[in-house]
């Protein structure tokens, strides 16, 4: 039986090697096992056929039948109904063996090159390799690569192949398709670098018959962000009897069936449950798409106010005065009203039209006349309204300070010291001219005594 699983990838797409070379309804892909060869028949859709959704998914898809120790075995990375509006560009792909000791990766083989154009960012098996990361651990086998000039793909597609060892006769494990966890990347991605979503089938390699069951329910059912989730597993069996004792779940292993996780982003999150019973036997894993919603958050933040000028300012200044309200919430808003006041008076309430969405501003100015003001400091305040849902009011108001003085009056003379000064001036005048005379009759004077002698 299939298993879905939904992860993600990275950049962009082509038809494949494979699907070039055969015909367009027929794609055979060939599984080597032991020397002997199984050639299966898959029908895929018609190349840029859209009406059903891209999935990404493993071929062969369940394998019951043990392979002799030690033998080579091929599974195929597989895409199929790729839009034609929106072609591949590449992938970020972790395929996960959920049991080394049963089935070992070995190597990783690019199929689709782009014409040539591929680029590897990660080809890392076992921990070894190139790209490696915290999360590319024994057991995972980790391909990430893509181009930037195209030829992009659309349709169906082959992308790589795994090489893995048989390394029991007995027992089973489970083959999953994964996004790569040290990265938010997605699982296969168009040319622009936007993820183009898919749905994911692994595979199983041996007989689970006596295997542990998964299964689990979670509430809410459509939780929103930040709210925590309760998963319970409490329905999940042991075939046969037995007793479970370990619930794997992302990021999380618990002895008990519940688990309590949060998601901080609206999305569609795969949440998968691997059990394990008291014989040491793995569950097949059980994914479910949790769809994450975003809470409708209403905030206006009055987040900026500037005044043209703050101090020594005269009264009948025209002051210009400029707010900025920011929309911190996810609702946008269409209107909004401002105040604008002087101490406890009002001096504008200015009503904004300008649609805001999230993290968009907008700007107002008001022009204040200051005239009749009396020297003295002032506060000048500015508040957006709250809106009906906006339940933080701590972030509405600024207040800022400034300054009125008095004008400096003309420095008119009192008429009593204005005539001071012109009889200052007159008396200055006339002693000058007397002085300039005697002097000069001093030296007529001189002049004459000198001619007599």
């Amino acid at each position: 039986m299939s298993h879905f699983y939904s992860f993600k990838i990275w950049p962009k797409n082509k038809l494949s090697r494979l699907s070039r070379l055969l015909p367009p309804t027929i794609l055979l892909i060939a599984l080597s096992l032991s020397g002997a060869m199984t050639v299966p028949t898959i029908v895929p859709l018609a190349h840029g056929q859209t009406t059903q959704s891209s999935t990404l998914f493993l071929f062969p898809g369940n394998v019951t039948t043990l392979a002799p120790l030690y033998t080579l075995l091929t599974f195929y990375v597989n895409v199929s109904n790729i839009p034609t509006s929106t072609p591949m560009s590449g992938w970020d792909i972790v395929v996960a063996v959920a049991d080394p000791t049963v089935l070992k990766p070995v190597t990783i083989n690019p199929i689709e090159n782009f014409g040539g154009t591929l680029s590897v960012v990660s080809n890392c098996v076992n921990t070894s390799g190139t790209g490696c990361g915290s999360s590319d651990t024994f057991g995972v086998a980790h391909f990430a690569a893509a181009t930037l000039v195209g030829p992009y793909v659309s349709g169906n597609d082959t992308l790589f192949s795994i090489t893995f060892n048989s390394t029991a006769t007995s027992g089973y494990t489970s083959i999953s398709i994964q996004r790569d966890q040290g990265a938010s990347a997605s699982l296969i991605s168009d040319s622009s670098g936007a993820e183009i979503p898919v749905d994911v089938n692994g595979a199983v390699y041996g007989s689970p018959a006596a295997a542990p069951v998964a299964v689990f329910s979670w509430s809410p059912e459509t939780p929103y962000a930040g709210d925590p989730v309760t998963f319970n597993a409490s329905l999940s069996y042991v075939l046969g009897g037995g007793i479970i004792t370990a619930y794997r779940w992302p990021s999380l292993t618990t002895t008990k069936p519940f688990a309590t996780l949060i998601f901080a982003q609206p999305g569609n999150y795969t949440v998968t449950l691997t059990v394990k019973d008291d014989k040491g036997h793995l569950s097949l894993p059980v994914s479910h798409v949790i769809t994450v919603k975003q809470r409708s958050i209403i905030d206006l933040e009055l987040s900026g106010l500037v005044l043209s000028q703050y101090y020594r300012i005269v009264p009948g200044t025209q002051v210009a005065i400029t707010t900025t309200v920011t929309n911190n919430g996810t609702q946008t808003v269409d209107s909004f009203n401002l105040t604008l006041k002087l101490n406890d008076k009002i001096l504008a309430t200015i009503k904004n039209t300008t649609s805001l969405s999230l993290q968009q501003r907008a700007l107002s100015t008001y022009t204040w006349d200051t005239t009749g003001l009396k020297p003295d400091t002032y506060a000048i305040s500015a508040t957006v309204i709250t809106l009906p849902g906006d339940n933080n009011t701590r972030d509405k108001t600024i207040y800022v300070d400034i300054g009125i003085i008095q004008p400096r009056e003309a420095s008119l003379i009192p008429i009593g010291m204005l005539q001071l000064l012109v009889t200052i001036a007159v008396t200055g005048s006339a002693v000058g001219a007397v002085v300039y005379w005697l002097s000069q009759r001093h030296a007529a004077r001189r002049r004459a005594e000198m001619e007599a002698l």
